[in-house]
């Protein structure tokens, strides 16, 4: 688990250096631009775009792997998340493809809907689940181990740490 939590931290601190070099180049480098940020921006094509996406894909795969872990590697329990991170999957692929179209860019009314219906809200759904149920799990373990601990344990801090973490 330390390991993927690390991985996690080097993988999230990297998205994150991907979405501040794009603004910066964005509103800084091409504000001056006849284009304009707006179209630097809504660009699919480029690379740090790319990268940013595969970035979100290999987070949630990971937070899917933490998730099945914990519940002690029962596929029972992440089979459902699985087929919600395919179901992004999909969407992400429909998206791309409205992308390519002529004129289609990021603010595309008819890309706005899919990007929104498909796309943020199964990734909004799947961390929910996911941090639902690894909340759940710790909270089952601590309330087991109660009897056993001298003091209140640590169990219940790391859960509100998980869960905070996860609103932001």
């Amino acid at each position: 688990m330390i390991s993927i939590s690390t991985i996690m931290f080097f993988v999230a601190t990297f998205h994150l250096a991907i979405n501040c070099y794009r603004l910066l180049q964005g509103y800084i480098d091409k504000r001056l631009a006849p284009s304009g940020p707006n179209v630097y921006l809504s660009d699919q094509t480029a690379w740090h775009y790319i990268l940013k996406d595969i970035l979100s894909g290999i987070q949630q795969d990971l937070v899917i792997y933490r998730t099945w872990v914990l519940w002690s590697y029962d596929w029972k329990v992440v089979a459902p998340i699985v087929l919600l991170a395919v179901h992004t999957l999909i969407g992400s692929i429909i998206c791309v493809a409205m992308y390519t179209n002529v004129g289609s860019t990021l603010f595309s009314v008819i890309v706005d809907d899919w990007l929104v219906r498909t796309y943020l809200s199964a990734a909004f759904a799947l961390s929910l689940i996911t941090v639902g149920l690894m909340s759940y799990q710790i909270w089952t373990t601590h309330k087991d181990a109660t009897s056993y601990c001298v003091g209140e344990g640590r169990l219940l801090s790391i859960m509100w740490i998980l869960i905070e973490s996860a609103a932001l």
